[in-house]
């Protein structure tokens, strides 16, 4: 049995012989997707602020928005799946 403690995931327990890990997490901001998109969204916006004005409302705008609704969709499902719906 291991334990990380990294980025708040709680515990990590090893099952038989093939070693398969499952993380209890108690909350979505602990799910590795969700990191990995948030970070995503920061460059995406970091980025973007160097992109050519007349983008400014148009396809910057657009991916901005999108990138960060990536997060928030995660965080929406998370909320059934934790309940089991």
């Amino acid at each position: 049995m291991g334990v990380e403690k990294s980025m708040g995931v709680r515990h990590v327990q090893e099952f038989g012989s093939m070693g398969v890990k499952v993380m209890m997490v108690k909350h979505f901001r602990e799910l590795r997707v969700y990191r990995e998109a948030f970070v995503a969204a920061m460059r995406i916006f970091n980025d973007s602020k160097s992109w050519p004005k007349e983008e400014r409302y148009s396809l910057t705008d657009q991916i901005r928005r999108s990138s960060r609704s990536v997060c928030g969709n995660i965080a929406e499902a998370w909320l059934p799946a934790r309940r089991g719906c």
